[in-house]
């Protein structure tokens, strides 16, 4: 007998340990409430004894319950994620909908359906609430959120930025290196975001680059972006008006400005730039003349081209006529001419010829006349070129 309750208060303290050792295994899990073990003496009488004299057999566990004290709220990044404070339980409705089920753990997300359910694809329940706010616990319905409701992802394109920076800040002149904190001013930073939802932290650098003067009353500040460890490389900005109207300069160089959906086409206004908008600026340094002094042949004769009425000895000028597919036929009975003065170098088109058959029919006829003074070639864009014997040679003319 004495071994038997021995037996018990073995069974009893194992009980204990493994209701600690729930309690402790579920120390991370949201909702949880831990559990205690009641426990009771077992004696036994009969009506022939007194109760006084009989000794205990025992323990026994009367019972495992829950302790459903307040536990502590923690904030969590999903905007679903819900908590109680006080008495209560979410109502959920089992995967099969056939059970009702109650929890005190309030991590949910969003199904296929757009019902808030938890992890164990329980859907919770949720009463309808009139205009006044007033919860009618007698309509009770899945907790469903439409699409319409639900905010897609949109990545960044454009920051506003609200800045204030101090006039009286020193003009930096180093190289600009985002790890040294001696080569910037000022820096912010704002979160941005791609297409799809994930957020990235942008960092804005402000290096002042110039202080107010009296000829330019006007403090100049260069920014620097990276998002991470990479840099964004700056656009042009256009210039505009007071108003915000964009400014162009026309075909007179003339500044005009123009309102959005009024721009002007490109061959009457080129978008204007401040020079202070321009990135990677080259200085121009002065043109130097070095070696001999300039000579009159080499004052009149340092340009490549020439008046198309006249030639130079020592030049070789174009006719002017070339043809983007020299392979085209001409069609039957055109008649090519090249006029050299009296002299007239011809060719007539047959059902099959080219405009390049033209082209060398004419130069062999020019070449093979001794009396001509020039000579003639067909370069490999298929276009004429005369070369004349002597300056002042008049330029044949072509025509068809």
């Amino acid at each position: 007998m004495s071994f038997y309750t021995s037996l018990t208060g073995l069974n009893a303290a194992t009980a204990q340990l493994s209701v600690t050792s729930n309690n402790i295994a579920n120390v991370g899990t949201t909702g949880f409430k831990r559990s205690r073990v009641d426990f009771g003496d077992i004696f036994a009488t009969s009506p022939l004894q007194r109760a006084a004299s009989v000794i205990g057999q025992g323990v026994a566990i009367k019972s495992v319950t829950q302790e459903f004290s307040q536990g502590n709220l923690s904030f969590s990044a999903n905007s679903l994620n819900m908590g109680i404070s006080g008495d209560g339980f979410f109502v959920m409705k089992s995967a099969d909908g056939l059970q009702d089920v109650y929890t005190r753990s309030g991590e949910f997300v969003l199904n296929e359906d757009y019902a808030v359910v938890n992890a164990s694809k329980q859907t919770l329940i949720a009463a309808a609430v009139d205009d006044a706010g007033k919860a009618d616990l007698s309509k009770l319905s899945k907790l469903v959120i439409p699409r319409a409701t639900i905010g897609d992802a949109r990545e960044t394109t454009e920051v506003n930025l609200g800045l204030n920076l101090p006039a009286d800040a020193a003009v930096i002149r180093a190289p600009f290196n985002p790890a040294d904190s001696t080569t910037y001013n000022l820096t912010t930073g704002v979160t941005v975001f791609d297409e799809a939802g994930n957020g990235y932290l942008a960092t804005v650098y402000y290096v002042k680059t110039q202080n107010a003067t009296t000829t330019d009353p006007t403090n100049k500040w260069q920014t620097h972006v990276f998002i991470g460890d990479t840099k964004l490389e700056e656009k042009l900005i256009q210039a505009t008006s007071t108003d915000g109207a964009k400014l162009f300069v026309n075909q007179y160089g003339e500044t005009r400005s123009f309102t959005a959906g009024t721009e002007p086409p490109v061959y009457e206004g080129t978008p204007l730039y401040y020079l202070d908008s321009l990135n990677d600026r080259i200085d121009s340094t002065p043109a130097t003349a070095k070696g001999d002094a300039l000579t009159l042949t080499k004052i009149t004769n340092w340009q490549t081209g020439y008046a198309t009425e006249k030639l130079r000895s020592d030049a070789v000028a174009k006719t002017g006529f070339t043809v983007s597919n020299p392979q085209a036929l001409m069609g039957m009975g055109t008649v090519m001419k090249m006029v050299a003065g009296t002299t007239t170098y011809s060719f007539t088109a047959t059902a099959n010829s080219t405009y390049a058959d033209g082209l060398a029919q004419i130069a062999s006829s020019i070449n093979a006349d001794g009396n001509a003074p020039f000579g003639a070639a067909i370069d490999s864009d298929g276009q004429m070129k005369i070369t004349a014997d002597q300056a002042g040679r008049e330029l044949p003319t072509f025509t068809f």
